[in-house]
């Protein structure tokens, strides 16, 4: 069975939610271009993050973003493996108290 959807509030960036989701139909949908740009700065220096995992990042808070993209799409971008853009929203979820340190939610 696959994982439950996980959805969080993050109240005073007037993000709406931020899912990041292990569907593999569904790539991590984030919505709010500011904690799009405060991510893609922030995250790596809070989650040990190879190469290719940046890139994923780069990709999804890229310019302009891209809240609905499909992990196959993502890989295809980013020139990595469906794998890799798993393996990145696996650590996002696991260091989530990290990055929600980040915005002291």
């Amino acid at each position: 069975m696959k994982k439950k959807t996980e959805r969080k509030k993050i109240p005073h960036l007037s993000i709406e939610e931020v899912t990041i989701s292990d569907n593999s139909y569904e790539a991590k949908r984030i919505r709010g271009n500011i904690f799009l740009q405060q991510l893609k700065r922030e995250i790596p220096k809070a989650v040990h993050l190879t190469k290719g995992e940046k890139k994923v990042i780069e990709v999804v808070c890229g310019d302009p973003p891209h809240p609905g993209m499909k992990k196959r799409d993502i890989a295809k971008e980013a020139e990595v493996s469906v794998r890799t853009v798993t393996r990145t929203f696996k650590k996002l979820r696991e260091h989530w108290d990290c990055v929600e340190r980040l915005f002291d939610v």
